[in-house]
């Protein structure tokens, strides 16, 4: 007996649905490229399809705007912070060790992710769509918690007896404005390497928050005199 052959099913691809899909993640990374080295008003959901090798309509499968896809990179960054300093919360005995884990944690993540602290650092001077949105809310929320250790560490003798909130907006601008600025900074700070900064950025942290300050500052890089001034 024969057997009539099954009918193949084809599935259609939906109208603007790429061949390759890619992923979410991805697309905001190319995002974070182009907001990054153009800022949000001179990007556009064009640029950051054709730089991810889409068509604008696919585009509109993950982010129904620009809006959206600006927003989604920056709580990317900023959840990830957050979550860094989540992660440091399992005691690791004093505050001192805690506090050199989650800032060490923080710091090589900005480290990987110099764009993302460029596109946050001017949204949050600027109070650009991100702080007008949802932004402001997000950060001032992260910070308090920062705040909030900084207290508990206070309250136990091991940092020095200041204003938390004060103190976590200095540390904050000082790490998130190094990694904004990636060039200048290690020009300036003559550094070679993402270690060689984030022991560097240690040393100020160290000294604005424990109390006790037994802390050197790493040897500066030695200066190459140009051979036309000898």
């Amino acid at each position: 007996m024969v057997r009539p052959m099954k009918k193949l099913t084809i599935e259609r691809r939906r109208p603007g649905r790429p061949p390759s899909p890619i992923s979410r993640s991805r697309l905001i990374e190319v995002a974070r490229e182009v907001f990054a080295q153009k800022g949000y008003a001179g990007s556009s959901l064009s640029e950051i399809a054709n730089l991810a090798g889409l068509r604008k309509a696919s585009l509109y499968h993950h982010f129904p705007s620009k809006d959206s896809i600006y927003l989604a990179v920056l709580d990317e960054l900023v959840h990830a912070i957050r979550d860094q300093f989540i992660a440091s919360e399992v005691p690791l005995g004093g505050y001192t060790a805690r506090l050199e884990d989650a800032v060490g944690r923080a710091l090589d993540y900005l480290e990987a992710n110099v764009e993302g602290a460029r596109i946050l650092a001017r949204d949050m001077i600027d109070f650009g769509p991100f702080m007008q949105a949802h932004g402001q809310e997000t950060v001032s929320l992260t910070l308090q918690m920062w705040a909030n250790f900084l207290r508990r560490g206070m309250d136990a003798g091991e940092f020095k007896k200041q204003s938390p909130e004060q103190l976590i907006i200095s540390l904050v601008g000082m790490a998130l404005y190094t990694y904004a600025t990636d060039d200048i900074s290690s020009r300036l700070l003559s550094v070679d390497s993402s270690e060689s900064r984030r022991e560097r950025l240690m040393v100020p942290i160290k000294a604005l928050c424990l109390q006790q300050d037994l802390i050197h500052f790493p040897e500066p890089a030695p200066q190459i005199t140009p051979v036309a001034a000898l």
